[in-house]
């Protein structure tokens, strides 16, 4: 799945426990009505979003993910999380770098 959008916070990596961490961002959607979506990135993923900055155009691939959780009461809770593997620059806002010089001849 994906999302495209503005980029709009970036929060501080999270050590959950010793041997898992998280790190969340927001993008707001350019729908008609927008959205602000939280994502997460974990483990070595959490670095990618380092390359990016606030107001970046975005498009994030992700992973819905869904858990379920019993408390010691015998209480069951169900969570869901979107789970962020790639970001790149939204296609339809990619810099003038991205095309070639002159017009393309190799002569």
């Amino acid at each position: 799945m994906e999302i495209t959008g503005t980029l709009k916070k970036v929060m501080n990596e999270q050590q959950v426990t010793e041997k898992f961490k998280k790190r969340e961002f927001v993008i707001t959607t350019k729908d008609k009505y927008p959205q602000d979506i939280i994502l997460q990135l974990t483990q070595a993923n959490c670095d990618i979003i380092d390359n990016f900055k606030v107001g970046d155009e975005v498009k994030a691939h992700f992973n819905l993910r869904g858990k379920e959780y019993t408390n010691k009461e015998g209480k069951v809770s169900y969570f869901t999380s979107i789970e962020a593997w790639k970001i790149e620059m939204d296609g339809e806002r990619k810099s003038n770098n991205d095309t070639p010089e002159g017009d393309g001849l190799p002569f």
